[in-house]
């Protein structure tokens, strides 16, 4: 007897009227004291500096007439709703046992970890709770749950990889460029894949700055981001380690251009 440990939702939307506003924008349209909920909660913005980032599955803010609606004399200068991914998890649980007596005994007899969720055909690997928090009556087409035979038939999800199942794609769509950075040797490889620039500059600046999440305006930002840059760059003169060995493969590797 074959056990299976996997299940899909497969969520559809139906067609809904949306608008995009970016940050900046929603910025500008928020008032001076604009006022704050986490997880349903009313907060102050020193409460909103204790939340970790990557604890947030959705930020939602509204402004005017629609705010003074929805909440009050309070949304005077606009209302920022945060949802945490626990929160939001919750949310989205409760509704879709409401919706589905199938899915309501599925998540009373299998670990959260072993759910796959599929939107629109979409195979939802991280950052999802938010999307999935958004749903209702209105929006939700369709709920089904199936078994591990259908996600390996129609999405090529099997058993024990769907953990992974973004960067197989990405490895499978890119194959032509990694077998050729494994056509390098070691050292080489080595030198590819530890020595990003970019990445390594962008860890650094976010190790000196993680403390300091709000900046009283832009020009203090670049402050901070300058004088933590020049305390990074005191280690760029450090000799690379085994840099002979390296050396010597990109010698043969690149004859004449070193």
């Amino acid at each position: 007897m074959i056990r299976v440990i996997l299940f899909t939702l497969v969520l559809i939307f139906s067609g809904c009227k949306s608008t995009v506003t970016t940050p900046d924008e929603a910025l500008k349209k928020l008032g001076k004291n604009p006022h704050y909920e986490v997880d349903g909660k009313p907060v102050n913005e020193q409460d909103l500096l204790k939340i970790d980032s990557e604890d947030v599955a959705l930020v939602s803010t509204y402004f005017g007439k629609e705010a003074k609606q929805l909440y009050g004399k309070k949304a005077k200068d606009g209302v920022v709703i945060i949802q945490t991914k626990k929160f939001a998890t919750n949310k989205y649980e409760t509704f879709f046992k409401s919706y589905s007596q199938d899915y309501e005994q599925m998540l009373s007899i299998t670990d959260r970890k072993d759910i796959q969720y599929i939107l629109n055909d979409n195979v939802l690997t991280e950052d999802f709770e938010g999307s999935l928090a958004l749903l209702n009556n209105e929006l939700l087409k369709e709920l089904k749950v199936v078994n591990q035979e259908t996600l390996s038939e129609k999405y090529d999800i099997n058993d024990g990889t769907v953990k992974y199942h973004a960067a197989v794609q990405s490895w499978e769509r890119n194959w032509d460029n990694l077998a050729a950075f494994l056509n390098y040797p070691q050292e080489i490889r080595k030198l590819i894949y530890t020595t990003n620039i970019i990445e390594s500059f962008n860890a650094s600046l976010r190790k000196y700055t993680k403390n300091k999440k709000v900046f009283p305006n832009d020009n203090a930002a670049l402050k901070s981001i300058y004088l933590t840059a020049q305390n990074i760059s005191k280690k760029w003169k450090k000799t690379r380690f085994n840099w002979a060995r390296i050396y010597n493969q990109l010698y043969i590797c690149f004859p004449g251009r070193l």
